[in-house]
């Protein structure tokens, strides 16, 4: 009930309508090209956003200043689990009170850096999270980068195909 209007209302003031995108469904899931259903990113990473803060009091700033819902589902999927997994490392690794989500439109295609005030680390070494990040990002043709300084820092930038088949 109440739940569901705050995200679709969320996920109507983050995104801008673009002609031609797919219908969101009242649940926030949507038919990708084949027919396979997935949540879209924007709606999930609301919600995401709004349950973590809730069930912990960590600040948690989402901000994306382009069109998601267009995303293929392997897309969609791709940024759902990168922020799903930076958040909870921030959490469980880092013992983070902030975390910054911010995704936006590069020469590349998409730019996502998830950022938070926790305690970082001296010597960065990639666990099964972030080696299937890597993985994920890297078959879309895509990088992510890992910074430890004030904190820690994931820094993806992936190609976006917008509908249009495979990279």
């Amino acid at each position: 009930g109440r739940t569901l209007r705050f995200i679709t209302a969320l996920s109507a003031r983050l995104t801008c309508p673009k002609p031609n995108a797919r219908p969101i469904r009242h649940n926030g899931q949507v038919p990708d090209r084949n027919g396979k259903i997935f949540y879209t990113s924007i709606t999930s990473l609301s919600h995401i956003s709004k349950k973590t803060r809730l069930a912990t009091g960590i600040v948690i700033r989402y901000r994306c200043s382009m069109e998601l819902s267009g995303m293929d589902g392997d897309e969609s999927n791709t940024v759902f689990r990168v922020v799903q997994e930076s958040v909870t490392n921030a959490i469980r690794h880092g013992h983070a009170s902030e975390i910054d989500i911010q995704i936006s439109e590069c020469e590349e295609g998409l730019l996502m850096i998830i950022s938070d005030n926790g305690i970082g680390c001296e010597k960065f070494e990639s666990g099964f999270g972030t080696t299937h990040m890597r993985e994920r990002v890297a078959m879309l043709g895509g990088t992510v980068n890992f910074y430890s300084q004030d904190g820690f820092t994931v820094r993806v930038v992936m190609p976006v195909r917008n509908g249009k088949g495979k990279v």
